[in-house]
């Protein structure tokens, strides 16, 4: 199956999330400045967030002095003096944003090694269904995105769910599946219709989540909000945006992991999914 430029770039955005998180759960489960003496294979960039606690240990140092070999040159020559090596390892972690020493250079210069780590995803995807402006969009995307992950869960370990809202309801249409069969069936009979429930739809989320969490507390958990904001109907007294906020501050106060993708396209947008992103202290992209 293709996939579009759209699909590729918020597939490659989800890996990051789940290396931040991997990258977050490792410092959680060591002592403070202790790590594990593990396998690794490869390397990897540091995490969008979660830069303090990094140690020493955690750094691949052969594939940071490759990353910045020209700059380490460079240098050397002007200095004649130093180590090097000693200068990257040299790192003010969780209070400064660059390297000290010879180096001053940006921390995503710096190399992260990679643990053979084994570890399924559960990955919830919240869709807006109702009958608002780029609804065909929308179903198409997550249709895509949804069958392009399966189809690498035998190798990722990854299971997928969607969630939609619209017509006065939200309502799983996906529970959490491996299969791809499966899957493309389910997501052929979805279609949009109705008003637009959003908060009922993120407030769906969080049970669904939870539940997959109490039940598999070892995955990784991530939720992708297909959504351009707007909202108009919800089944709890309130106006509506109100409650969105507020369920969106839900899963910031639960720790949840979104990635809200900005489906809005008019020039004079609200910039709505971007306010729910920050409410929901995630990461937010726009689905161009």
């Amino acid at each position: 199956m293709r996939q579009s430029g759209q699909e590729k770039s918020i597939l490659v955005l989800i890996e990051e999330m789940k290396e931040a998180q991997l990258f977050k759960r490792r410092l959680e489960k060591e002592p403070e400045r202790r790590r594990k003496k593990g396998k690794h294979s490869g390397s990897k960039g540091l995490p969008a967030k979660g830069l303090s606690g990094v140690h020493s240990t955690d750094i691949d140092v052969a594939a940071t002095i490759r990353a910045n070999v020209g700059y380490i040159k460079e240098k050397v020559e002007e200095t004649d003096q130093g180590n090097s090596e000693k200068s990257i390892l040299n790192v003010s972690a969780g209070t400064s944003n660059t390297m000290t020493g010879y180096m001053d250079r940006p921390l995503s210069e710096i190399r992260l090694k990679r643990y053979r780590e084994k570890h399924q995803t559960s990955i919830l995807f919240v869709v807006d269904a109702s009958r608002s402006q780029g609804s065909h969009e929308r179903l198409a995307f997550v249709k895509g995105a949804v069958l392009a992950i399966l189809q690498q869960a035998y190798t990722k370990r990854d299971k997928v769910g969607v969630i939609v809202f619209g017509d006065r309801q939200a309502q799983v249409a996906l529970p959490f599946t491996k299969s791809v069969d499966f899957a493309a069936k389910q997501m052929e009979q979805l279609t949009a219709k109705g008003n637009t429930p959003l908060a009922q739809g993120i407030r769906l989320a969080v049970t669904t989540m939870e539940q997959d969490m109490r039940k598999y507390p070892e995955n990784l958990h991530l939720m992708v909000l297909l959504t351009d904001g707007k909202c108009n109907y919800d089944t709890q007294k309130g106006q509506p945006l109100k409650l969105v906020m507020e369920a969106a501050g839900e899963l910031k106060e639960k720790h949840l992991s979104v990635l809200v993708v900005d489906t809005e396209s008019s020039v004079f947008g609200m910039g709505l999914a971007k306010k729910i992103a920050a409410a929901a202290d995630g990461e937010y992209v726009e689905m161009m």
